[in-house]
């Protein structure tokens, strides 16, 4: 499969992830809080826009906008 690359400012990226074997893996308060701290870490080495977020027992959705163009 190949990888959609863009460099357009503005580009609002829609991610899904699901975990393996779908696994409800954000089932308890904690954990969400993990991927929430994962997400603040990532910001700081790759700047993005975090625009919104939803945590669901076994996979999340984000918006995200990056900062730095060069980012793929």
């Amino acid at each position: 499969m190949k990888l959609f690359k863009s460099h357009e400012p503005n580009l609002v990226h829609y991610v899904t992830a699901v975990t393996h074997k779908r696994v409800p893996v954000f089932s308890s308060e904690r954990s969400c809080s993990l991927l929430i701290e994962a997400l603040a870490e990532t910001r700081i080495k790759d700047p993005f826009k975090l625009i919104g977020y939803v945590i669901m027992p076994d996979h999340f959705h984000l918006l995200a906008n990056p900062l730095d163009m060069n980012v793929t």
